[in-house]
């Protein structure tokens, strides 16, 4: 199997099992009345060399830091993101605003399936990822979010300094954040390409 192969299984096996998740939720509120309606978002990553997978639906995020710069990975898929997508109204304005936790797809919620919004990337060395939820991103400009990637040594530090500033600005929903950092050895190029 080549690495092209190998990625597309990737990405099918990351679809499948979102799937299987959504399947499980939607069973589990059809079978039990205390959960029925319930749903979650997810955004989950995996390596495979220096290839990045990302999983995502609904409002968490995957955030990729390159060159001390911050690059949004996900796109939320709540109302306030198809009016802005629609052109119909501006990330600032006050009816965007309203609609920011309104979700257009979730695992296990009770409208038509969707698919997750699954895709491939190629890591570089220096490269940081964040995963997180909308209680950081609610509450931490980006500027600041990247600003702390950048001064942080350590990855534990670097997430403890986010939920406190989440915290400090209000702390309105959960907080959950992921750091990785990659390594990749420098390969130097073959003598005849020099």
């Amino acid at each position: 199997m080549n690495e092209r192969q190998h990625a597309a299984t990737v990405m099918q096996r990351m679809t499948l099992r979102f799937r299987q998740i959504d399947d499980e939720l939607r069973e589990q509120g059809e079978s039990n009345p205390a959960f029925h309606g319930m749903g979650t978002t997810l955004t989950a990553a995996a390596t495979l060399g220096a290839d990045l997978f990302l999983g995502h639906i609904g409002d968490s995020r995957a955030y990729l830091l390159r060159c001390e710069k911050l690059h949004q990975l996900t796109k939320d898929h709540t109302l306030a993101q198809a009016l802005i997508d629609a052109g119909i109204a501006g990330p600032d304005d006050t009816s965007t605003r309203a609609m920011q936790h309104v979700l257009t797809a979730a695992l296990g919620s009770t409208g038509e399936r969707t698919d997750p919004q699954v895709q491939r990337l190629h890591l570089r060395d220096g490269d940081q990822l964040l995963l997180c939820t909308d209680g950081l991103t609610e509450m931490v400009t980006d500027n600041d979010i990247a600003a702390v990637l950048a001064d942080a040594n350590l990855s534990q530090a670097a997430c403890e300094a986010l939920i406190d500033l989440a915290l400090a600005g209000g702390g309105n929903d959960n907080i959950t954040v992921v750091l990785a950092r990659y390594r990749f050895p420098r390969v130097d190029p073959e003598p005849d390409e020099r």
